[in-house]
């Protein structure tokens, strides 16, 4: 029972201890992911399509 409620203390000290990011970090962090998100999906998207198109040549 010493460990976990040694576990459980250890938690707690950390999430003190965290530095937790503010709403307009937050907001700056969404829009950074949905970007490359979506850039990655445009990249893919590009690719199957001229794959497709070379492929359809043959």
């Amino acid at each position: 029972m010493s460990k976990v409620s040694n576990f459980f203390s250890e938690v707690k000290h950390e999430m003190v201890e965290t530095k937790w990011p503010t709403a307009k970090e937050m907001r700056k962090n969404t829009a950074s992911v949905f970007t490359v998100v979506i850039l990655f999906a445009i990249f893919f998207y590009i690719t199957e399509f001229a794959i497709t198109w070379l492929l359809a040549l043959i």
